[in-house]
């Protein structure tokens, strides 16, 4: 089934299609403990959202630099710097924070920036802090809602006061849309989400991200 724009609650960050709630791709992957423990910190994911809607208006040549808060201002002059070296990429309105959903597998999410460029489909999410290792997994799953699964996927790191000002890390590791899809598979059936939850318990948090454990943990499922 093609990939649909749902309708989106800001608040709690639900996403529905005719009234049907679907789970995001970050829900899943946060629900299989596949993201750090800081991720749900209040103070970061308030800076993330602060720093996605500025480099949004920046993007769109909207933003009031006089009134964007100081602590977020230098987030976007390092966007903007990743802009400028891109050497001529822009982002329209129909490249950013690109919602889609997929009623087919009950999965949704917002593409930070996607589009074609230099002759290949690319898909970048913006990161405020160190990208965790299942930024390749999140992506893969924007690419697999999109219909792009052979877009090209990067994370750029915004880093205020560093050098470089900003890091471009590209994941370009084919086994990561199985590993989505498996995540997409668990996910969705109570009971394996109950065994993995259990078996999550005993594992470290560097060890869940592991790719075997999520094809293995998949392939139980079946037996």
């Amino acid at each position: 089934m093609p990939t649909v724009t749902p309708d989106f609650e800001q608040a709690a960050h639900r996403y529905f299609v005719d009234g049907v709630e679907h789970a995001s791709v970050t829900t899943i992957l946060k629900n299989l403990g596949l993201y750090p423990p800081y991720s749900d910190d209040p103070f970061y994911r308030d800076r993330g959202t602060a720093v996605h809607t500025a480099t949004e208006f920046s993007d769109l040549n909207v933003l009031d630099k006089t009134l964007t808060h100081p602590d977020i201002l230098p987030y976007v002059e390092c966007w903007e710097m990743f802009v400028a070296d891109s050497g001529g990429l822009t982002f329209e309105r129909e490249h950013i924070e690109v919602r889609v959903a997929d009623p087919s597998t009950g999965t949704a999410g917002t593409i930070d920036r996607i589009r074609e460029w230099q002759g290949e489909w690319w898909i970048w999410d913006i990161k405020s802090g160190d990208p965790p290792p299942v930024t390749a997994l999140q992506l893969a799953g924007y690419a697999d809602l999109s219909g792009h699964n052979g877009a090209r996927r990067a994370s750029v790191w915004l880093r205020p006061g560093m050098n470089p000002r900003y890091r471009i890390r590209e994941y370009t590791d084919r086994n990561d849309l199985a590993v989505w899809r498996a995540c997409r598979a668990i996910h969705a059936s109570p009971a394996a989400m109950r065994l993995w939850a259990a078996m999550a318990e005993d594992v470290r948090y560097d060890d869940l991200i592991n790719c075997q454990l999520l094809f293995g943990f998949k392939k139980g499922m079946k037996e």
